[in-house]
Parts: C-alpha cells; sequence; structure tokens
C-alpha cells in the first residue's frame, strides 16, 4: 500500500496502473474451532438446554445405539449390534435406497454407474458451469457445491442445491427426478417431492435454470459460478445429507471417516433397522471430539 501510494504522488500513469490491479485475495481462513471455544461464548449465554427427545427414531434399541456411537461407548460392541440389526441390501426392484459415502470423490463414482444403468435410448443433456474469477482466486467445488459439468438424462435422480421457493417446499437439499427438457432452453423439468420436516409436501414440477454462487471477503467479489443447482443424487455425501430424513439408506465407510461426529451423523439419517443397511463400517469410524464431550461434561454432567 505505500508503494501505491508513493507512486501516486510522482506519476499519475502508475498511479492508473496501480489502481488497474485486482484486489488481494481473501485471507486463509482461520482453524475451525467449536462455537463454545470463542471468547465472547459466555458473555452471551448463561442458559443452555439439552435435547432429549428423537422425533425421526422409534425404535428404543436402535436410538440406544446411536447414542452409544455419538458418545463414543463400547465402540467394538456398538458396531457388532449394529451390524447385526441391520439388514444387508435392499431390494433394488423398489424404490433404490440412498447411498452415504464420506468422500465426493465415491459419490461421483457411484452416481456415474448409476446414470449410465439408464441407457443410451433416453434424452440426455450435459451443462457447463460458466466460471469468472479475479486474478488468482477462483472458485471450485470446495467452496461451491456443484460441479463444473453436470451431465442429466430423463429419469435421473437429482438434488437440488439451492432454496427456490420455500413456500413449497423447494430448498436446498429437495430431491426429484428429470421428467424431460425444456424445449428451445433444453433446461431440465424436475418433478420435485418436496419435505417439510417429517411432513411430505405435494409433488412440484420445475424448470431449473442456472443461478450464481460467489465467492467474496466484504462486499468484494472475487470470483463467481454460474450454473444449475442440481447434481445426482443416487449417492451423497455424509456431509449433504445432515438435517435429512431418509427412509432408505445405505451408509458405506468403505473410504472411512475423518471427522468427529462423522459415523453419527450418517447413520442418524436413518428411521430404525428396517431402513438401513451399513458396509464396511469399523470401530475405528466412530470418532467423537474430546472437546464435545469435555464440554457436555462441564456443562451438563454428562454427554446425553
Amino acid at each position: 500500500r505505500a508503494a501505491a501510494a508513493a507512486s501516486a504522488s510522482t506519476s499519475s500513469s502508475s498511479s492508473s496502473a496501480a489502481a488497474a490491479l485486482p484486489p488481494s485475495p481473501p485471507p486463509p481462513l482461520p482453524a475451525a474451532r467449536y462455537a463454545f471455544e470463542s471468547d465472547r461464548w459466555d458473555d452471551f449465554f448463561d442458559v443452555f438446554v439439552m435435547l432429549t427427545t428423537s422425533f425421526r427414531h422409534r425404535e428404543t434399541t436402535f436410538l440406544k445405539l446411536l447414542n452409544a456411537i455419538r458418545t463414543g461407548e463400547r465402540c467394538q460392541q456398538t458396531v457388532e449390534k449394529l451390524l447385526r440389526g441391520t439388514r444387508q441390501n435392499f431390494d433394488e426392484e423398489r424404490t433404490p435406497p440412498t447411498r452415504l459415502f464420506s468422500t465426493n470423490a465415491m459419490v461421483d463414482k457411484e452416481n456415474e454407474i448409476h446414470l449410465k444403468e439408464l441407457g443410451d435410448d433416453v434424452d440426455i443433456e450435459t451443462y457447463q458451469a460458466v466460471d469468472t474469477s479475479k486474478g488468482l482466486v477462483h472458485i471450485s467445488e470446495k467452496n461451491c457445491p456443484v460441479p463444473q459439468q453436470l451431465t442429466l438424462k430423463v429419469g435421473a435422480s437429482v438434488m437440488l442445491l439451492r432454496n427456490l421457493d420455500q413456500s413449497k417446499g423447494l430448498v436446498n437439499g429437495c430431491m426429484g427426478t428429470v421428467t424431460s427438457f425444456a424445449h428451445g432452453s433444453r433446461y431440465p423439468n424436475v418433478l420435485f417431492a418436496p419435505k417439510a420436516g417429517l411432513t411430505i409436501m405435494n409433488k412440484q414440477q420445475q424448470t431449473v435454470i442456472p443461478v450464481t454462487w460467489e465467492r467474496k471477503s466484504g462486499a468484494d467479489v472475487f470470483a463467481t459460478r454460474t450454473a444449475l443447482p442440481l447434481r445426482l443424487s443416487y449417492a451423497m455425501t455424509i456431509h449433504k445429507s445432515q438435517g435429512q430424513t431418509l427412509p432408505r439408506v445405505e451408509v458405506n465407510f468403505k473410504s472411512r471417516t475423518f471427522a468427529s461426529g462423522q459415523a453419527y451423523s450418517a447413520l442418524s439419517r436413518a428411521t430404525g433397522f428396517r431402513g438401513l443397511v451399513v458396509k464396511n463400517l469399523k470401530k475405528n469410524d466412530i470418532r467423537v471430539s474430546p472437546k464435545v464431550v469435555e464440554w457436555y461434561t462441564k456443562v451438563f454432567g454428562k454427554v446425553s
């Protein structure tokens, strides 16, 4: 900044060159911390409530196993009981299950397999995202949920990645099926099956058009991606499934977990044993943060 100021005082051409430079890229994000680790946490909160009633899970035995996974209790015994209680496979002739993996690479591979199974005789379209950037700052799937390229076929299962109309339940995470492609634009017509919590709403047919994601710092936009807010949904990451209730879900831990609470988050998407298939689960996949255990114990005297 000092150098730019000095140039401006001696040469108008130098000033113009300095003004033309792109803004500095945003600083790297600090290491993630839990909210309760903030120095100001105790200044704002003095009453804490532990929620203990599960509205998704009605099976007592299943709920007890989930709580054991959440708290990291008797990991090997818990894994063995869970694997004995869940089914081996689903009947694929019925509604196929949603498959959960811990990594995007495994999800992309699974989605490609199912897209190919739709055959070569159905209508197909491929969409390319349009990216813009300033200087060396770019946008990627690490900071944007949509892929750079998306191929869809009629009959493909998709997930909505942006809120379109909350009053109709067309929100981030809503699942649907491609029914056709719009005449002219060739944008996909999708029949969505929205939900509000556990309540299934009326199905909604929607032509999905591109939207824009921004990577910014303050008011400065450094990069953008304009793309359809959709991705294939035969499989999804555990992270993306958070908050959803999945009546038929297959969780595959082949690529292992890498974060605390990841196994619990995945397994608790199911409502009970009958709607869950678990593959490749090991006791080391059950990860619990010591910081969270310490905080719960300090505040509530227990973890669950």
